[in-house]
């Protein structure tokens, strides 16, 4: 007897496929009453292999600012990043305070405002809170800014030699001042802190030798300093084309893969490693496309 041909799937209407990218293919199938997988199997026969690029017009961009960046991304089936991008190159402000004020990367110019003017002068540059402010100064020890302060000490050459060779409180025991003035005068000079400096002295020709030859775990037990410096060390020294291969390497797969509707319609019915191997990306991307149009695993297939 020969086999039963496979039935083709239904095709979408034409006005779902014009939503298509533009909206989530959840509210696509609620919106039209199909099957998730039928919505997801349509977008990836478009260009572009399955992947989510929304046309950013008059409706789509009315939703930036509307709700939390993560909420608007569920919504449109893109990443939290790709509405954050959308929404700041627009100028529509966060639907709520954002992390990012927590998250500020200071750079060595801007921590050294920290003293010389206001909490909220900073704060107003960088467009953060003064409590953001306030927190980083007291982190790095240095005193609030006040009109009438003292004139800076005069610090001789074998003084300052002293600075970043030993802590900031050994440094202000030897010399009578508040560890906060030594290392406010340290910053000032651009110079490393003493657990740099050791950590950095540390590494000398017979270490360096053994990085990317020794594995970092046993190296960094040898040393006696944790993995991540280890890590940390051998990254710094890598030569940047070989750092950009290897980022290359790492977004060759993943977003990008080439999703089919031959694809979605194996899925549950052959191990997910067998499709990540097919598309080049890991099972656990498989594994979510998989639970997100709700097909069952193999194995809980079999067992029913």
């Amino acid at each position: 007897m020969a086999p039963k041909a496979k039935k083709k799937p239904k095709r979408l209407p034409r006005a779902a496929v014009a939503l298509l990218g533009k909206l989530s293919d959840e509210e696509i199938a609620q919106r039209f009453e199909v099957p998730v997988r039928r919505v997801f199997a349509a977008r990836c026969e478009l260009p572009g292999g399955g992947s989510v690029r929304p046309v950013w017009d008059e409706e789509v961009v009315a939703l930036l600012g509307t709700a939390s960046d993560a909420d608007v991304a569920a919504r449109l089936g893109v990443a939290p990043n790709t509405v954050y991008q959308q929404r700041t190159k627009r100028g529509i402000k966060a639907f709520m305070p954002s992390t990012v004020q927590n998250r500020h990367r200071w750079t060595k110019r801007q921590l050294s405002w920290l003293g010389k003017f206001t909490d909220g002068e900073v704060a107003a540059r960088l467009g953060i809170s003064p409590a953001s402010v306030a927190a980083r100064r007291r982190v790095e020890g240095i005193e609030p800014f006040s009109p009438v302060r003292k004139k800076r000490r005069r610090w001789t050459k074998e003084e300052v030699k002293l600075l970043g060779r030993m802590p900031d409180t050994r440094v202000a025991e030897l010399m009578g001042l508040n560890h906060h003035q030594v290392g406010e005068e340290r910053r000032a000079r651009g110079i490393e802190t003493y657990a740099e400096w050791a950590h950095n002295k540390r590494w000398t020709k017979k270490w360096l030798k053994k990085l990317g030859r020794v594995p970092d775990a046993e190296l960094a037990e040898q040393m006696g300093i944790p993995k991540a410096a280890v890590f940390k060390k051998r990254s710094s020294l890598e030569p940047p084309s070989r750092k950009k291969k290897k980022k290359n390497r790492k977004h060759a797969s993943g977003p990008r893969a080439a999703w089919t509707s031959s694809h979605v319609d194996r899925l549950g019915t052959v191990p997910d490693s067998v499709i990540a191997g097919e598309l080049g990306i890991t099972r656990a991307a498989v594994h979510l496309v998989r639970r997100r149009l709700g097909i069952p695993a193999l194995n809980k297939r079999e067992k029913k």
